[in-house]
């Protein structure tokens, strides 16, 4: 299995309705999975995962069988929308396109009532050498341990290119909440990262829970990646630019 969340154990109870979705609208390493596990150890916002992303595709193709992506959507809503009602998933530009996009289909007509929240990171370099880091050890999340492997070489045309790519990613967002008239609830990476317990709050109030203000936020799950050799990278990087 791609990742134990992906199994029948982390579902809610059966839904045949769906009241409220969400969608994470990230790119990679802008912090969206400390977000997205924050919300949903409240159990109040769904279980939002990146259900679009190849590896966890197979993993609930292999519990329910090869599908299209209307009939996909459908046993997601029915297995990860919370009690209460909510659905969320956290997506990438590049795999919803794939998905949906490039064949002109709509999210809002796939999940219902659809919000919209965007998670950026400010610092750039970080968040491309962090990229590169998670590539080329396969280490994703602080608390993943699958096929990781202990070998990091600088690269300073790999970290250039991963930096262009987050720019050509957030511009595709960008774009696609343009051509919609979509104003997204926008997330920044670092202050979610100094002041967890009110970001998650703000999502809650903005996702209409009416708990928000008293629901406990537990501490995050996720420790920061951060280490000595990204900031000898960071360094090292500048010089060189």
């Amino acid at each position: 299995m791609y990742h134990e969340h992906n199994s029948a154990d982390f579902d809610f109870p059966f839904r045949d309705s769906t009241d409220r979705s969400y969608l994470v609208a990230s790119i990679p390493r802008s912090g969206s999975t400390l977000l997205c596990l924050g919300l949903w150890d409240t159990q109040l916002a769904g279980a939002p995962l990146e259900y679009f992303a190849e590896g966890h595709m197979q993993d609930y193709f292999s519990r329910w069988g090869r599908t299209d992506i209307q009939g996909y959507v459908s046993r997601l809503l029915q297995h990860r929308t919370s009690p209460n009602g909510i659905f969320g998933v956290k997506g990438h530009h590049n795999q919803l396109r794939s998905c949906f996009f490039k064949d002109g289909i709509e999210l809002h007509d796939c999940f219902p009532n659809l919000k919209y929240i965007y998670i950026a990171r400010q610092d750039r370099l970080r968040q491309a050498i962090s990229l590169v880091k998670a590539m080329q050890t396969n280490r994703w999340r602080s608390n993943w341990s699958e096929g990781v492997q202990d070998r990091l070489s600088y690269d300073f045309q790999e970290i250039s290119t991963r930096m262009d790519e987050m720019v050509k990613e957030e511009q595709a967002w960008q774009g696609y909440f343009l051509e919609r008239s979509i104003e997204p609830l926008s997330i920044v990476y670092e202050s979610l990262a100094r002041n967890y317990e009110e970001s998650i709050r703000q999502v809650l109030s903005y996702l209409g829970v009416a708990e928000y203000k008293d629901v406990p936020i537990p501490p995050p799950s996720l420790k920061k990646q951060a280490d000595l050799v990204t900031e000898e990278w960071y360094d090292r990087f500048l010089r060189e630019v």
